[in-house]
């Protein structure tokens, strides 16, 4: 009969949901970073190309930024383009919110 190393079993079960999960939610933050630079309105494209997606290496998860200097007032419906609170309403239909 073979003995088996639950220990090692579960471990390795371990890593591999949170290689998963990892997966997941990078492809999430990929769709939603990629979905936010078409959504965000233009006038010079300054704040369309400030979107960044900074995955974290040490654990799931990361965040996305945009460091134009006024892409709050965007976000708060500062531009006819795009409806107030757009960016929530990304990340909800990205489901990271």
């Amino acid at each position: 009969m073979e003995v088996v190393d639950f220990d090692r079993e579960l471990r390795r079960a371990a890593l591999e949901v949170e290689e998963i999960a990892s997966d997941d939610v990078n492809a999430r933050m990929d769709f939603a970073t990629n979905l936010l630079r078409e959504v965000t309105p233009v006038d010079t494209g300054f704040a369309r190309s400030r979107w960044r997606n900074n995955k974290s290496i040490f654990r799931i998860g990361g965040q996305i930024t945009n460091d134009a200097p006024y892409i709050t007032y965007l976000n708060q419906g500062g531009s006819k383009q795009a409806p107030a609170f757009f960016i929530e309403r990304v990340l909800q239909t990205s489901k990271l919110i």
